[in-house]
């Protein structure tokens, strides 16, 4: 039962991800120059990256891959948007594909 408990809460908390990464899209469809939007996006995709991860194993799945490609293209956005942090944004994206995004 134990297993059961935790396997909901895992779900209940990628749905509430879920959720706030539509909220998110939407506001970046509304403001495309939001920063915040874009980082806090990003940063969501990397916590549902993890419990993705988790539940797929070594495979990993599609969706991982699906999560990284599109957090790929936030830091693309965020190195044009803000170039003074650009180093920053390189480092964030290497230390997602080597660890996983953890």
């Amino acid at each position: 039962t134990s297993r059961r408990a935790v396997a909901a809460h895992r779900a209940e908390y990628c749905d509430i991800l879920k959720g706030d990464m539509e909220h998110l899209r939407e506001l970046i469809e509304m403001e495309p120059e939001c920063k915040w939007a874009h980082v806090t996006l990003a940063d969501t995709i990397l916590r549902l990256r993890q419990v993705v991860d988790a539940d797929a194993g070594e495979a990993g799945s599609e969706e991982s891959t699906g999560l990284l490609g599109e957090w790929d293209e936030l830091m693309g956005q965020l190195k044009e948007m803000d170039p003074s942090r650009a180093a920053y944004y390189t480092s964030l994206h290497a230390r997602a594909h080597s660890a996983g995004g953890a």
